[in-house]
């Protein structure tokens, strides 16, 4: 009886050590993995997010600009420790430290470095590489947290398990239904069986000692389930930010800021695009570019100001006159464009009369006391689907048609012939 005694003990000290320690390093490692690869996902989103806008002032030449940028990134990320920007040659153009302490590892890699090639937008030429390396200290907390939650887990397993072997060790003999109830107990599906007894002998009180164990061994799990739901929820929180601030600046780096209308950029990309549909489908295209007549003279007589409520009244205007799938764009200084799918030269002749006069009727309020109307000169070309290779061609011959329109008196509208 005394090794069958010990035995069963030892069954009993081993099972739910195992059962424990299993379920305590399964979810410690589920935590962990699950920690690494939101936090990968947030520095990629994060160096996602900065490549496009370095890439833009590096393309440029704003050395300021983006050196500024990326020292903003740096103060609105606390667990930013270091950023470097190396150049195509190798050379060192970038290198934020948050701690002098911190060390550019060469070659590191791991969850918390994070790289990337920053290439040109246009000419996918490699301009630089950037290298952020991310602070340990959420990860550290993580762990000491973990650890701390495993010591107390072990500690209090531990202890009902003293307590129960010694009380098991007087009343062996009611241990049998005990123990079947314990081995089946699996912590995953939480099929307790046993209920709190109101008996006061040593076997309630080991009984009731082993409900207690269970009830802290789930609190202990639900709470590191709560943790890593919460930091779940900080990390879905942090990228639903990032993405929000990446629309803005993809929005940013496509509008021009006084008119609001696309700018010059934008539209050699969109362009492109919708003549290859246009080739495709053989639907018309054609491309409409005005020009503010006497432009200077109004910058010169009443200031830069009015000009650009001039232009704002002008953009205003094209809008009113176009379509949805219209692209109208800021081409220059005080030079529009709008490229009209589905159009051709006639209907597009007949768009540019009515923004023409529209424009001629217009008046721009200066000090709520002169009126000052502006007029307009208009080229219009038709893409030829066939040798059109580029959008740059009939660009070039709405251009000569507006050289054409200024030429011969302004206020007018002309039409590209060949």
């Amino acid at each position: 009886m005394h090794k069958i005694e010990i035995k069963i003990i030892l069954s009993i000290v081993f099972f739910t050590i195992l059962i424990v320690g299993l379920e305590r390093y399964q979810l410690s490692s589920n935590i962990m993995e699950q920690f690494i690869e939101s936090k990968k996902s947030k520095n990629r989103l994060l160096i996602d997010t900065i490549t496009p806008i370095v890439s833009l002032n590096l393309s440029l030449g704003l050395d300021n600009a983006y050196k500024e940028y990326l020292n903003t990134i740096a103060e609105q990320n606390n667990d930013i420790e270091y950023i470097r920007l190396i150049d195509a040659d190798d050379h060192t153009i970038f290198d934020y430290v948050k701690d002098s302490t911190v060390k550019f590892e060469e070659g590191k890699r791991s969850f918390n470095y994070c790289s990337k090639d920053i290439v040109d937008s246009i000419t996918d030429d490699k301009l630089a590489s950037i290298i952020l390396k991310f602070s340990n200290k959420d990860y550290e907390n993580m762990i000491n947290k973990n650890r701390n939650i495993t010591i107390n887990l072990s500690f209090v397993t531990l202890l009902l398990l003293t307590v129960f072997i010694l009380l098991v060790k007087r009343v062996f003999k009611h241990l049998k239904k005990l123990t079947g109830d314990v081995l089946s107990y699996d912590p995953k599906e939480n099929n307790f069986p046993m209920t709190e007894s109101q008996n006061r002998d040593e076997i309630a009180l080991i009984h009731n000692a082993i409900i207690s164990m269970v009830l802290k061994i789930n609190s202990y799990t639900n709470m590191l389930d709560t943790l890593n739901a919460s930091l779940e929820d900080k990390v879905k929180e942090r990228t639903k930010e990032l993405e929000f601030r990446n629309k803005e600046l993809k929005l940013l780096a496509s509008t021009d800021p006084l008119t609001k209308l696309y700018n010059r950029r934008y539209f050699t990309k969109t362009s492109a695009q919708i003549l290859a549909i246009s080739k495709r489908n053989q639907l018309d295209l054609s491309i409409i570019m005005l020009d503010v007549d006497e432009f200077k003279r109004v910058n010169d007589t009443y200031g830069h100001a009015v000009g650009d409520d001039v232009l704002i009244a002008i953009a205003t205007t094209l809008k009113e006159f176009t379509r949805e799938s219209d692209v109208i764009c800021r081409f220059g200084g005080e030079e529009f464009i709008i490229l009209l799918p589905e159009t051709n030269v006639e209907g597009a002749k007949i768009i540019a009369e009515k923004i023409r006069l529209a424009i001629k009727d217009k008046v721009v309020h200066i000090n709520n006391t002169v009126e000052l109307k502006s007029t307009v000169s208009i080229g219009v070309s038709q893409v030829d689907l066939q040798s059109d290779k580029h959008i740059e061609t009939s660009i070039h011959r709405a251009d000569k048609a507006l050289y054409e329109a200024k030429e011969t008196g302004k206020d007018k509208v002309c039409i590209y012939h060949n």
